[in-house]
């Protein structure tokens, strides 16, 4: 059993939370997952549900309108005390806490994804997601919140991305 943390992004328009119940669940549908699925909307209770399961994987699914964000939480796999996906938390220009996850994602998305402000999931094991862990196995704390700090801007497209190519990070 797993819940899904739904989370719609770049909308331009207003809809109607009741009219896209009917669209999210025919979209969860064609998912192919191997047991039964409950959606919750994004709230603390998510939120503290995917903090506490290593195994939760995010989806990334392109619509015609909008991106869908999934975060699939395998209920099994909850586990209080063991939180070996949490890499850390950094403070900075960027300040928060960093993830690794696996994220399913069309090739033309980037290996991260920001929940709010102070969360970023990094794609577990991805070339990016490796060289923020070594600078973190290091203490270069504040390299790290420089990086995420332009990730940050990168996630809407408003940087230019030499930056990364030149510190050999390929997003």
């Amino acid at each position: 059993m797993s819940c899904l943390f739904c989370q719609l992004r770049k909308l331009s328009i207003y809809i109607d939370p009741l009219q896209l119940v009917e669209p999210l669940f025919n979209i969860v549908k064609s998912i192919p997952f191997e047991e039964p699925q409950y959606l919750i909307e994004p709230s603390i209770e998510s939120s503290m549900l995917f903090d506490n399961c290593p195994d939760s994987k995010i989806f990334i699914i392109p619509t015609d309108q909008f991106k869908l964000y999934l975060m699939a939480i395998p209920i099994e796999s909850l586990d209080l005390k063991k939180h070996s996906h949490i890499m850390g938390h950094v403070q900075g220009p960027w300040a928060g806490t960093i993830y690794e996850n696996e994220i399913i994602k069309p090739k033309s998305e980037y290996n991260f994804v920001f929940l709010g402000r102070h969360r970023i999931i990094l794609n577990r094991n991805s070339e990016l997601a490796l060289y923020i862990r070594g600078h973190y196995q290091e203490g270069k704390i504040f390299t790290i919140a420089n990086i995420l700090n332009k990730l940050y801007e990168a996630k809407n497209r408003h940087l230019d991305e030499t930056f990364f190519s030149e510190i050999g990070i390929v997003l």
